[in-house]
This record gives C-alpha cells, sequence and structure tokens, in this order.
C-alpha cells in the first residue's frame, strides 16, 4: 500500500510539471486503509517537491475511511508550517466543496 500512494504521488508530480499545474485536487475517496507509512515521505520530501513544481493550491478530499483520513491528517501535521502557510492545502469532506475552494482561490506569484 505504501508503495501505492509513493507510485500515485510521483505520477502527479510528473503531470504536474508536464501540464504546468498550480492547482491540485486530491480525490481521496475510493482510498481505504492505512497508508502512514508514506506519511513522513509525503510530508518532508514530495510536497516541497509539488510546490517547487509549482502547486499553489492543493485541495485534499478525504476518503470516508477513518484509517485513510487519520494517514491524510499524520501527513498534514508533519508538513512544515512554511509550507502549509497561504492555504497551501485545504482538506474537504466532499469533491464539491473542494472544487469550489480551488475554483474560487486565485493568487499572483
Amino acid at each position: 500500500m505504501i508503495q501505492n500512494v509513493k507510485d500515485g504521488c510521483e505520477q502527479m508530480l510528473i503531470f504536474v510539471k508536464e501540464y504546468q499545474c498550480s492547482k491540485v485536487l486530491n480525490d481521496n475517496t475510493f482510498v481505504r486503509g492505512v497508508w502512514a507509512g508514506a506519511a513522513e515521505w509525503g510530508a518532508t520530501n514530495w510536497f516541497p517537491r509539488m510546490k517547487m513544481a509549482g502547486v499553489r493550491q492543493f485541495a485534499w478530499v478525504y476518503s470516508p475511511s477513518e484509517f485513510s483520513k487519520m494517514s491524510t491528517d499524520l501527513t498534514i501535521s508533519r508538513t512544515s508550517a512554511d509550507l502549509l502557510k497561504d492555504d497551501f492545502i485545504r482538506t474537504f469532506d466532499n469533491i464539491t466543496e473542494a472544487r469550489k475552494w480551488l475554483q474560487q482561490v486565485t493568487k499572483v506569484i
């Protein structure tokens, strides 16, 4: 499971770079189980690279699975305060609210 999470994240980073995305909607609605073993890596390795690649807003839709939701929260809690400033990452319980946030957020950098 942990390697699958990392592989998916790396693929997302490839797309972000290729398409020069500044906003990401990460829908974990169908993610099940614990993937907390990837939390530290996501927080200290992957999120910094996503930000360096140009991502400015990352909308993260929680899974209904409590274990997956805990893994998401663990990742965010281990992400540096510098990365979390300016609303870089925001969590949502549904995809509609996540989309709405991404559509309303505009930043000039």
